[in-house]
């Protein structure tokens, strides 16, 4: 049996994204409904500064997107998050596909 390496790829932020309990609440809310930070940190109970980390985590891992708008009424820039469309498929062929022989 040989070492097998990991190959880095999306699939991997993503599964990283979804390990966390937090991070899937703030998935399941942003199903329902887009959501600027502070909205969103209130809706979960859950300081800005850590729902916004977990926000870019799970941007980087391509299942949230965002776009920044103008508040007109403040003249400040927000951030406002939705769920993309994103499709994660977990079977045979694709632990193949993560796993690399490293040659010795």
């Amino acid at each position: 049996m040989g070492k097998y390496k990991i190959e880095k790829g999306k699939i991997i932020e993503q599964f990283k994204a979804l390990s966390n309990p937090l991070r899937l609440t703030i998935l399941l809310e942003l199903v329902n409904k887009e959501y600027y930070i502070s909205e969103l940190s209130k809706k979960i109970k859950l300081s800005q500064p850590l729902t916004q980390i977990y926000l870019k985590q799970l941007e980087v891992a391509g299942l949230v997107e965002s776009k920044l708008l103008i508040d007109k009424g403040n003249q400040v820039f927000k951030r406002l998050y939705k769920v993309t469309d994103f499709n994660l498929v977990v079977n045979k062929k694709t632990i193949k596909e993560l796993f690399s022989e490293v040659k010795s």
